[in-house]
């Protein structure tokens, strides 16, 4: 039996203070995994009010301020945003944690180079999860990458001991966005306590069709747009709800946008909403049908959280998503990339309350299986254990690419 670990994550981001991301919501998802296996877990994230330490579910959360680095330089305080001042502080409050508890491995993400500090002679191996790059994520919302940021993640991925990732998409457009050499990457998928997304499915309204994630267009919200005049005339009885928070387009408030574009007389049947975590799975499970058009997607939480609801997905053929969702039997694939096609589909899956009673219970079956937190738990340590032991993994837990 493999002996506990004491891993530790270091993440910026982390529920409920700095959001349910999808980087929080995965380390939260994990360290319960792993807690619940009997290894020992450390957090080291962001605080928002105050500095402080605290058990959450089984396992210690460090909330810690970014690094004062430049403030006080004069002519160089300009350049304090791009500089990495939460991977300081973290490397910082790392140091304490590993001289009072030695720690066995560290995992942090690529986005934000959050292990920038993490030196090597100091320091356990060190996991870096391909989660999406701050170069690819500028590219897919049309906006500028911010050159030293990027730099900072080449570096940490060139530096780690080992790398995972939750999908193989994101693995060749990471390389390709990073202009990185190829090394292995190993695939494993992100878990998910489904029993937390459960409400009754007799609630379902039948004419609500909901879109869960940033309004942004890297997550679709543009081609949602153009749709819907189209859509709400062709079908009086929809009502469509965004539920996220807001964002810009071409330097418009995403919902200024939004409502720029669709007829007035249609503004009483379109919503805008921020829902509570606790009121997520009743919200997830009222909808007749999710829609998750991105421009380019890893592994979203958002859609596992639907499909744990019962609640069927139009997903984009981009990336990770056709990772998790098989056309027609437990989602819907959108053919082509066009309003007049989202539309269609729409209006299809509506019509047909067996293809959506089908897709509902599949799609939980589906997540269920997938992302099962006790398997990837035991997945991730093996995995750290095969690091820790040998320098790497010595085989995939899951699979692994050659990129």
């Amino acid at each position: 039996m493999m002996e506990p670990l004491h891993i530790c994550f270091v993440s910026r981001e982390f529920p409920p203070e700095t959001g349910w991301g999808g980087i929080g919501s995965y380390v939260h998802e994990i360290s319960i995994a792993l807690a619940e296996l009997g290894h020992r877990v450390s957090v080291i994230s962001q605080a928002v009010d105050s500095e402080r330490t605290e058990q959450v579910d089984g396992f210690t959360v460090h909330r810690v301020f970014p690094a004062a680095m430049l403030a006080k330089v004069p002519y160089l305080w300009r350049y304090n945003h791009p500089l990495p001042s939460f991977a300081l502080a973290a490397s910082r409050r790392f140091k304490e944690i590993h001289a009072a508890a030695p720690i066995s491995v560290v995992e942090a993400a690529e986005f934000n180079a959050e292990s920038l500090f993490l030196h090597r002679s100091h320091c356990p191996p060190v996991v870096v999860r391909l989660h999406t790059s701050r170069h690819t994520v500028a590219e897919i919302n049309g906006r500028k990458p911010e050159r030293l940021l990027c730099w900072y993640e080449k570096r940490v991925i060139r530096r780690a001991d080992a790398l995972t990732s939750p999908s193989h998409a994101v693995i060749g457009r990471t390389f390709e966005d990073l202009g990185l050499p190829r090394r292995e990457v190993f695939v494993i998928p992100n878990p998910l306590h489904t029993d937390r997304f459960t409400a009754p499915r007799w609630r379902r309204k039948s004419n609500r069709i909901v879109f869960i994630g940033r309004l942004e267009r890297g997550k679709g919200v543009v081609l949602i747009t153009e749709c819907l005049p189209s859509l709400l005339r062709s079908a009086p009885a929809i009502e469509f709800w965004f539920a996220g928070s807001d964002s810009h387009i071409d330097g418009t408030p995403s919902t200024e946008y939004i409502r720029a574009r669709v007829p007035s007389e249609l503004h009483n049947r379109i919503h805008f909403t921020r829902v509570p975590r606790q009121d997520l799975p009743l919200f997830l499970s009222e909808a007749a049908l999710a829609l998750f058009p991105s421009v380019w997607e890893n592994f979203p939480y958002a859609l596992l959280e639907a499909m744990a609801c019962g609640t069927p997905a139009v997903v984009s053929k981009r990336g990770g998503l056709v990772e998790i969702v098989d056309d027609e039997i437990d989602g819907i694939h959108l053919r082509d990339y066009d309003p007049e096609c989202l539309r269609e589909t729409i209006l299809r899956v509506l019509a047909s309350p067996d293809l959506l009673g089908r897709l509902a219970e599949r799609a939980r079956d589906k997540v269920t299986r997938l992302c099962d937190p006790a398997r990837i738990g035991r997945q991730m340590a093996q995995f750290y254990n095969d690091v820790i032991s040998g320098g790497g993994p010595r085989s995939a837990p899951s699979s692994k690419s050659g990129w």
